[in-house]
């Protein structure tokens, strides 16, 4: 099969920040120090989540665009409903022709749950990145998985990358606390993207049936023989079996 290919540019003048990575290549560091466990005494077999292959494969999907320079922070003096809001700049010394960073107000993200729940207004951040991508393909921009403990949240969103070709800008939620004062440095991964072929789908809504039954159970017997992740690599993984041919 061949490979669809997905293309980042950015100006000359970025050619030195943190490139764009697959997302395989940015796991968190939480995750990549846990160990794997899976309690084998078990019929149902029970692990930590190391021992998951989903969610790894959650982890490992599309790229990681990491923050291109650091963010100072600090509170501004100013308040929304007697919660103080911070203030945001780039880091000095880097020649900026365009606004890289624009603020938001709260009246545009009433109503959304985790927007309400945060006193900051939220902000768009302008990458110096250009994404593109085949006919056919979309991009998803959705927060790193893993990656909860961000102080930003991008708001996910889907852009027509194959015909829409603009510099990534990232709408977030600011999640630090009111009194924060620091930098957010530069390579903290800020979005996962997640290129997919635009298709329709039709669903169906039936009952199960005696085959599907004896299905499920010779996968349950089949992710046994190697332990869970090895066997769900080598049978159930369209992008790992291959290997084991």
């Amino acid at each position: 099969m061949k490979d669809i290919e997905i293309t980042f540019k950015c100006g000359s003048e970025w050619k030195y920040v943190d490139p764009i990575v697959p997302a395989s290549q940015a796991l968190p560091q939480w995750y990549k120090d846990m160990e794997a466990y899976r309690d084998g005494s078990k019929q149902a077999v029970d692990g930590n989540l190391k021992a998951c292959p989903a969610i790894f494969d959650s982890m490992t999907q599309g790229y990681i665009l990491p923050l291109w320079t650091d963010i100072y922070v600090e509170p501004s003096g100013e308040f929304i409903d007697g919660k103080s809001i911070p203030r945001f700049a780039w880091t000095k010394g880097i020649e900026i022709t365009h606004p890289f960073l624009s603020v938001g107000s709260k009246q545009q993200t009433a109503g959304m749950p985790s927007a309400d729940a945060i006193p900051s207004p939220w902000l768009r951040l302008e990458s110096p990145w250009l994404i593109s991508t085949p006919k056919g393909y979309s991009t998803l921009f959705i927060p790193p998985f893993g990656n909860a403990d961000i102080l930003f949240e991008p708001i996910s969103g889907i852009v027509h990358t194959d015909i829409f070709s603009t510099y990534i800008k990232l709408l977030t939620l600011w999640k630090g606390p009111e009194d924060f004062q620091g930098v957010i440095k530069a390579g903290t991964p800020m979005v996962q993207m997640i290129p997919f072929k635009r298709e329709s789908f039709q669903h169906n809504l039936t009952i199960t049936t005696p085959e599907d039954e004896k299905e499920e159970q010779a996968c349950n017997h089949a992710v046994g023989k190697l332990g869970f992740m090895a066997s769900y690599r080598k049978f159930f993984n369209p992008t790992t079996k291959s290997q084991y041919k």
